[in-house]
């Protein structure tokens, strides 16, 4: 049977009924609470349990596979670096070339065969061999250049400071700082196989940014994730996510002030009155660090639904049980019967 429009009993203060109603809210209202807030508790720790497992699979398959990208990388340049025909040709003397010009057009031809056709893939886009002697001493191209105009670089320096057989990583900027089509360049000096100890010139492979910025895009495993890959220079390879998390500086800060390690665990961290899940880990064969920082209130999404939605359902009985009440009073009912005989001194 449908409630009435318009309840109008006037249920007394002392009534029956209102001390009934007293001990419906306390046996019954606030045990469902308590259990509401146990149910949210738990189920927000669960979430969070749950996001860091994921996330440190997430961080440690995804270093993974930076690796292999960058060994892969690092690989193809290694075998260029080797090449006979390369190696020949960066030790040839620029008067044999100037004496037969004819050569030089076949020779180069066969290096940029050797490097675009035999070993490059299309994550490199631009091979640049750097040589004292060779094809550039003759002409420069844009493959073939000269070692003396590079050794005043940024770039350059920072090569010679590493041990000969190193590749390094080296941002776009140092090579053209107005460039819009940020890459990075994998940059290692060519060893004579005759003496190892010397080294005939420079290559350098260009590897667009995209490339690495499509990796780390996938480990965007909530709305808000942010990730950040940089090198040990703090300079940033590439970076998705919250703008204001991105700064290499702020990133060193958070690390070190919560001493976190780069193994890809994931550790609870405040940043700016809020909590982040953080992992770090470092990259082999490069001077890379990956850091992930996911926000806690992502996490627990499915959380506050569930404890919103507990709290409606306890919310609409505890707004219906007094019209409940009012209803059953208007009708011969036991409790309306007992709610009489407890007015007339009866009970």
């Amino acid at each position: 049977m449908p409630f009435p429009e318009k309840l109008t009993v006037k249920i007394p203060r002392n009534s029956f009924v209102t001390k009934l109603f007293a001990t419906y809210l306390v046996l019954m209202m606030l045990p469902l609470s308590l259990i509401l807030l146990i149910n949210y508790y738990r189920s927000a720790q669960i979430s969070e349990e749950q996001a860091i497992y994921s996330n440190e699979k997430v961080i440690s398959q995804t270093s993974d596979f930076l690796s292999y990208k960058v060994s892969s990388l690092k690989n193809i340049i290694d075998i260029i670096s080797f090449d006979e025909n390369v190696q020949t040709v960066l030790k040839t003397s620029d008067s044999f070339y100037r004496n037969n010009k004819g050569y030089w057009t076949i020779q180069t031809e066969d290096i940029k065969n050797i490097i675009y056709n035999s070993y490059t893939t299309s994550d490199i886009t631009t091979v640049r061999l750097y040589m004292r002697k060779g094809p550039a001493s003759f002409e420069e191209t844009d493959n073939f250049k000269r070692l003396s105009n590079a050794e005043q670089s940024d770039w350059y320096t920072r090569i010679e400071n590493s041990s000969l057989l190193n590749t390094v990583w080296i941002p776009s900027s140092f090579f053209d700082p107005g460039s819009q089509s940020p890459y990075i360049s994998i940059v290692k000096r060519i060893p004579d196989l005759n003496s190892i100890n010397k080294y005939i010139g420079v290559i350098t492979g260009t590897v667009p940014q995209d490339v690495f910025q499509q990796i780390i895009a996938k480990m965007t495993t909530t709305k808000n994730t942010t990730v950040a890959l940089y090198n040990f220079h703090n300079e940033m390879i590439t970076a998705t996510g919250d703008s204001t998390l991105t700064n290499v500086r702020i990133l060193n800060g958070i690390i070190n002030e919560n001493n976190l390690p780069a193994d890809g665990t994931m550790h609870k961290v405040s940043i700016s009155n809020n909590d982040y899940l953080v992992g770090v880990h470092n990259i082999e064969h490069a001077d890379w660090k990956l850091v992930m920082l996911v926000p806690n209130g992502d996490i627990l999404t499915s959380a506050y639904l569930y404890r919103n939605q507990l709290f409606w359902i306890v919310l609409i009985l505890f707004l219906f049980s007094p019209h409940y009440l009012c209803y059953i009073l208007q009708h011969n009912t036991p409790l309306a019967q007992a709610q009489a005989a407890y007015e007339g001194g009866r009970l």
